[in-house]
Order: structure tokens, then C-alpha cells, then sequence
């Protein structure tokens, strides 16, 4: 039997060369991503709990303040304006005499992380109610399929780019 062509075996070494090349760019895209999706969920999860927090602790004094002088429309409008925010989901104001003022698509789930903030009022130092925000589970998830759409896209760009100079 006749020796193989030294083309053939450069071809047959060149092939073998890019499939190792795309299976170790695919291994690492999966070590790395998963690394990547797992840091960027972290932060992702910080960055809207402190959003929220921020919202609910800004928006204290301007609802103790519509609260104390019995101005429904206010804090509707209060109300309103924090659920149309991307990162809150559900809203809820319970005032000491038992008014609530909601807004959002629905009810947040049991499981859903609310959270409240208690709205004392600014000339007495009372309790007037409780402010409630739920964060927005579908602004959390798609923040995180962009840093995983991002982190496929970027490797499988990194791997042509191997294969084609190989």
C-alpha cells in the first residue's frame, strides 16, 4: 500500500488541528461563560436590590409628606410612578388607617423578595404607613441573558477568528 499523498496528511493534520481548536474554544466558552453568568448574576442581583432600596428610601419622605396631609391623588400618582420603573415590578402603599394604594400588573407571588420600608411621617415621627416594591423578575432575567447572549457571541467570534488563521 502506497504511503498517503503529503497534502492528504496535511489536511488530515489541519482538520485535526481545527477540531481540537474548536473543541477547546467550546470548553473554555462553557468554564468561562459559566464563570461570567454566574459573577454578572451576582452583581445584577446587588445592582437591583440597591436600586430598589434607593427608590424605596427616596421615595419615604415625598409619601409620608402626601400621607400627612391626606392627599389620595399624590400618592396614587406616588404609587404610579415607582411601578413604571424598570426594575420594580408590583408596588403597594398601607397607610395607618388602612388605605391601600397599589400599582403594577399583578400581585407579586409568594416567593417574590418585597420589600418594605416603613413611611414616618416627617413632623411627629409616626408611623403613616408601609411602602412595599417588588422588584421586576423579567428585568433581572433579561439583564442576565444579555451578559450570556454577549459572553456565546464574543467566543464564538474569538473561535472563527482562531480557525481562519490556523
Amino acid at each position: 500500500m502506497a504511503p498517503p499523498h503529503p497534502s492528504q496528511r496535511h489536511r488530515r493534520v489541519a482538520s485535526v488541528l481545527l477540531q481540537r481548536i474548536v473543541l477547546v474554544a467550546t470548553l473554555c466558552m462553557l468554564l468561562l461563560g459559566g464563570i461570567n453568568v454566574f459573577v454578572a448574576y451576582k452583581q445584577v442581583r446587588n445592582d437591583i436590590r440597591k436600586t430598589v432600596q434607593m427608590v424605596g428610601e427616596n421615595s419615604q419622605q415625598l409619601l409620608a409628606t402626601a400621607l400627612w396631609d391626606i392627599e389620595v391623588t399624590a400618592v396614587q400618582r406616588q404609587v404610579d410612578w415607582l411601578a413604571q420603573l424598570p426594575e420594580v415590578d408590583w408596588v403597594r402603599v398601607r397607610s395607618a388607617t388602612g388605605q391601600q394604594f397599589t400599582a403594577g400588573p399583578a400581585k407579586p407571588a409568594p416567593e417574590a423578595q418585597t420589600r418594605s420600608f416603613d413611611i414616618i411621617s416627617n413632623f411627629s415621627n409616626s408611623l403613616l404607613g408601609t411602602l412595599e416594591l417588588t422588584p421586576d423578575k423579567q428585568y433581572f432575567t433579561n439583564r442576565i441573558w444579555r451578559v450570556v447572549v454577549s459572553v456565546i457571541v464574543d467566543y464564538l467570534v474569538f473561535t472563527a477568528l482562531i480557525c481562519l488563521a490556523a
